[in-house]
């Protein structure tokens, strides 16, 4: 018979993935210029769903929520969006074995305010080819906060502000040295 083609390869080893679980904890509500931490876990079908969700951060406001996926020994975990800015905390790229968790965390920060999603994906390796197994979308309520707005607006608009003030101090000053002191009479 023919050797398999690499998509059959790619096939059988898909097919021979273990079983495991993802958990993952996001912010329920944020405000702009704040910043909140995401994480998520994921571990074979040893580590116990309990495991998983106490290597969390518990933070309040965070929502931890668990999904099914498929688990090999090398896997990378990806967080984007174009509403936030994330600074990566962890490795892309780990190793899942044993029975402990393996463990992304990423720190986020709103670009503005609105309903702002984020997409994560854990991504299995095979044989140098990789392939988005499980992924989720989270939606997350930003408010604005009114002293980081009022701070953006004062750093984006010092100039003006800064010659507002200057007039209104001269016009203040010329308007004080015009009235003359009423004379006393002794």
């Amino acid at each position: 018979p023919p050797p398999p083609t690499d998509d059959q390869i790619i096939e059988s080893e898909v097919a021979h993935l273990q079983k495991g679980n993802l958990a993952y904890s996001t912010p329920q509500k944020m405000k702009t210029g704040q910043s909140a931490r995401v994480a998520a876990s994921i571990g074979s079908d040893e580590v116990s769903m309990q495991a998983l969700q106490s290597s969390l951060p518990k933070e309040s406001g965070q929502v931890a929520q668990t999904a099914g996926t498929p688990v090999s020994t090398k896997m990378k975990m990806t967080l984007k969006s174009a509403d936030f800015d994330i600074t990566d905390l962890s490795s892309e790229e780990q190793i899942v074995a044993g029975n402990t968790p393996t463990t992304w965390e990423w720190d986020i920060t709103p670009r503005h305010s609105g309903q702002l999603r984020l997409h994560l994906a854990a991504v299995v390796e095979l044989k140098d080819i990789s392939r988005d197994f499980t992924t989720v979308d989270r939606d997350i309520a930003v408010q604005v906060d009114p002293i980081d707005a009022a701070r953006k607006f004062a750093s984006g608009n010092w100039q003006w502000l800064l010659t507002t003030l200057g007039a209104g101090l001269v016009a203040a000053w010329k308007f004080l040295s015009k009235r003359k002191k009423p004379q006393t009479q002794t």
